[in-house]
């Protein structure tokens, strides 16, 4: 939702200075919310003990969905400030709109995603000690997990 306050033609102002500091702070956000999320996995029973490669499995479409919204963000927000800075007008290019409306596209993806992923990592069993001795394999980790 906040992506809508800070980019919409409406919240934009005449200087290049006002799209800047609200493009910073869309991307600044993006930043924030992937950051906790990899936070989030760190402190996770699996990271913990090394099984890192389960916890990339069962997260890993929302974790490349989360990057390439990202950078997809940043390159619409250079182009628009590019284009703002080198004419005195804002102008719309086919390439820009294409642009813009894969964006918007993605960003539905990405918060279906990052909800999803953040709701699932918040399950106990993630956290809590795998009933598992020596001779237990990754598949039995796997079965236990989910």
């Amino acid at each position: 939702m906040l992506e809508y306050c800070f980019t919409s033609p409406y919240t934009r102002g005449a200087d290049g200075q006002s799209i800047g500091t609200h493009i910073d702070v869309q991307d600044a956000c993006i930043l924030v919310a992937l950051s906790t999320l990899l936070l989030t996995f760190f402190s996770t029973y699996l990271f913990k003990n090394g099984l890192v490669y389960l916890l990339y499995e069962r997260f890993r479409t929302s974790l490349v969905i989360c990057m390439f919204y990202f950078i997809l963000t940043t390159v619409l927000h250079v182009w628009s400030i590019a284009t703002k800075w080198s004419t005195s007008r804002y102008s719309w290019t086919t390439g820009y709109v294409v642009l813009l409306v894969l964006q918007r596209l993605t960003a539905t993806i990405y918060y279906y995603c990052y909800k999803r992923a953040s709701l699932r990592i918040s399950d106990q069993r993630f956290y809590e000690d795998m009933d598992s001795g020596p001779a237990d394999t990754i598949a039995d980790v796997r079965r236990q997990i989910g």
